[in-house]
């Protein structure tokens, strides 16, 4: 009787110090010890808890982010409310436990852990919660010493909100996509509505109406005949041009062939409407089961076989289908103008039609990217590449599955690095008689090409970023901008530009003006044209 009396008051001594120490920690965690005493062999010890200042349990504890921290053995020695809210733990169950109970992605952690005990890291890991929920979350790390006792400090950031953001993103990504197709399908539907109403009603109506004109000629008198006959062929014109648009609104190949004969039949068409020869290069036979991108790589490749014909100046093009990877790309080239890709960007808004940055759009949408190498005077070739599966790219900056990024390039063919050039001159004066002059004179000299003219100083500037031309002939006066400004504009832009300043006065300082803001040099329109063309040829 005794023992058991014994027994139940150890135990009921165990439950008040147990008690205590659960008090006493909860008031260290709540701030409310700043140290204790411990009796010892020596008498008492004081320690005093140097991280419980008011200021720093204020900023630890009022912190959006979780703190913990670790000894290098992963044990938890500290933690704040918020990283006890996170794993939805009491605190009191936390701190002396390993950190590894609240980690999903162990290998991941563990590999930012261990190297975090010499240096500051960081990784995103998935915490386990109590119900063995994850959460995605972005960890730092950084090692600490105190007391010649190491630790690491860890910071956790909850990225749930950052994740759905993104899982938003991809939903959105993937409706624009079908939205994208969509439109195409309905503008090509609607190309075909049109081409019925003109092929159904109006080429009827002029159909019979040519009957009737016919049968008219042949019973009035002969005076009247050649005037009908006039009316006869408007009547017959009309007919052919609306069976030319009816054909280019909906071509009846893109309803009942594959898409190789797609591409077979606009390349008659451009031949026969615009009288360029294009070469058709194919590898394969493709044929694309899905209308809708059989449809967006027509429309695009007839539109930058438009291009060639509207701004090229060239008669022949080459149209090159090819197929790799899981990818198709078709490529148009020519040996034309050429032009500045970042002007596409530049135009974008004043130009809404289906030009370069809606097929650039449409395609991204599919994952696919559209490539353009070109250059002024140095032709042109753009490519689009699609893959021929329905997948998306899942990195944030569109990576596509041809192994390539969905942009612009910007480069330059190398035929322009290689091939010999005439020395390239613009020539800027507000005087139509004197640029008429200038370039009369420099195309008698088989050396030089004058590649364009402005007549003021705003037009300079703009003529100079779209032709880069090698030589600038920059008159200093000038209406709306001089030539002086205009010049420390275009040296500031593009440096490798040589610019003459030019002037009918000689004062010297306003050559040192023309000079200190880039020009190389400074003439007299009065002066020798051996003294001009030597400056030019210097420039090469």
């Amino acid at each position: 009787m005794k023992k058991t009396k014994k027994a139940l008051l150890q135990i009921e001594d165990l439950r008040i110090r147990l008690d205590e120490a659960q008090a006493m920690l909860s008031a260290i965690r709540r701030g409310e010890v700043d140290g204790f005493a411990i009796s010892g062999p020596e008498g008492p010890k004081v320690f005093t808890l140097e991280g419980a200042e008011s200021s720093y349990r204020f900023f630890i504890e009022s912190m959006n982010e979780g703190a913990v921290t670790l000894s290098f053995d992963a044990m938890i020695l500290y933690c704040n409310n918020q990283f006890a809210e996170m794993v939805q733990v009491p605190y009191q169950k936390i701190i002396g436990d390993s950190i590894y109970r609240f980690i999903s992605s162990r290998t991941v952690f563990e590999t930012a852990f261990q190297k975090a005990k010499t240096e500051k890291t960081a990784a995103d890991i998935q915490l386990q919660r109590e119900h063995n929920e994850p959460m995605p979350a972005s960890v730092s790390f950084n090692p600490i010493i105190k007391d010649d006792i190491p630790a690491i400090c860890m910071v956790i950031s909850d990225l749930t909100e950052r994740a759905h953001q993104q899982e938003l993103l991809k939903e959105r990504a993937e409706q624009l996509a079908r939205l994208s197709l969509k439109l195409t399908l309905s503008e090509h539907h609607e190309r075909q509505r049109i081409a019925e109403i003109l092929h159904d009603h109006l080429q009827q109506l002029l159909v019979a109406a040519k009957i009737g004109q016919e049968i008219l000629i042949s019973r009035i008198d002969s005076s009247l005949k050649p005037e009908a006959e006039h009316i006869l062929n408007l009547i017959s014109k009309s007919i052919v041009d609306t069976r030319s648009l009816s054909a280019e609104l909906s071509p009846p190949v893109l309803q009942f062939g594959n898409f190789t004969d797609s591409l077979e039949w606009l390349v008659r068409w451009t031949n026969q409407n615009h009288h360029i020869e294009v070469k058709l290069k194919l590898e394969e036979q493709i044929n694309l089961e899905r209308e809708d991108l059989s449809i967006l790589l027509f429309q695009s490749v007839r539109e930058l076989l438009l291009n060639v014909t509207k701004h090229a100046g060239v008669k022949s093009a080459e149209l090159k289908m090819s197929h790799n990877n899981g990818c198709l790309k078709i490529t148009v080239k020519d040996e034309g103008k050429g032009f500045r890709p970042e002007a596409v960007w530049k135009n974008a808004k004043s130009n809404p039609k289906f030009g370069l940055i809606s097929i650039r759009e449409r395609l991204s949408h599919l994952g696919g990217l559209l490539e353009i190498e070109s250059a002024p005077h140095a032709g042109a070739i753009i490519s689009l590449i699609v893959p021929l599966v329905a997948r998306r790219p899942t990195e944030g900056n569109y990576r596509d599955f041809c192994g390539k990024t969905s942009e612009i390039s910007l480069s330059v063919p190398d035929r322009i690095k290689k091939s010999p050039k005439k020395i390239r001159v613009m020539l800027v004066d507000d005087h139509l008689v004197v640029r008429e002059g200038l370039s009369r004179m420099l195309y008698s000299h088989s050396d030089l090409d004058v590649v364009g003219e402005a007549s003021n100083g705003e037009e300079a500037i703009e003529l100079s970023r779209e032709l880069i031309p090698d030589v600038i002939l920059m008159d200093v006066n000038m209406p709306k901008m001089s030539g002086l400004e205009a010049t420390r504009i275009i040296h500031s832009e593009l440096p490798h530009i040589r610019i003459i300043g030019l002037s009918m006065y000689d004062e010297d300082d306003q050559a040192e003006a023309m000079l200190n803001v880039g020009a190389s040099a400074y003439l007299s329109k009065s002066g020798e044209t051996d003294h001009l063309l030597t400056e030019i040829r210097a420039q090469k």
